[in-house]
């Protein structure tokens, strides 16, 4: 079994004049809504075995308070710019090729390629991932490049206040 958790990122301040889009930090509220969500999703899911993150501050930040607390290291992140860059099916693709030895894998991005992303995996599709937003999908798969074909499941949806999608 296979189980992909898309997240999108916590709440980030206004892009400033003189940074970028990338630089954009997460708000205090922002940062509380990460730690909330993540006490939840440790509930509900064991420690990811791959944490994946858009290179983006605010996502990656997101990625770190999650992964702090369901017990993921740090420093293992992997940072893909695709995340932030790419569309839906390069994050697909991105997914099917992702290590057979990694049976749960979280994804921090952006929208619209993460509602984008979910909604070609779910059944029922989801308007719109809000900030913080989850979704859980699990794959009678024992391999990721065989998901297209397994039988997917919305395992659970998730926003920040705990209400599902």
């Amino acid at each position: 079994m296979k189980t992909l958790l898309l997240i999108r990122h916590a709440h980030a301040s206004l892009k400033k004049p003189a940074s970028g889009d990338l630089d954009r930090p997460l708000t205090a509220g922002g940062q509380e809504t990460a730690r909330k969500v993540a006490m939840a999703l440790k509930e509900k899911v064991r420690t990811p075995d791959l944490v994946i993150s858009s290179p983006a501050v605010r996502t990656l930040d997101t990625a770190v308070i999650l992964s702090n607390i369901l017990g993921y290291p740090r420093h293992e992140i992997l940072v893909e710019s695709k995340i932030y860059y790419g569309t839906a099916d390069d994050l697909f693709n991105l997914i099917v090729a992702l290590p057979n030895s990694q049976d749960t894998v979280m994804i921090t991005g952006h929208n619209p390629t993460i509602t984008q992303l979910a909604n070609s995996m779910m059944q029922n599709k989801i308007d719109y991932m809000p900030n913080n937003g989850v979704v859980c999908l699990q794959f009678e798969a024992d391999a990721w490049e065989d998901i297209p074909l397994a039988a997917g499941v919305t395992s659970f949806t998730l926003t920040p206040d705990l209400q599902e999608i």
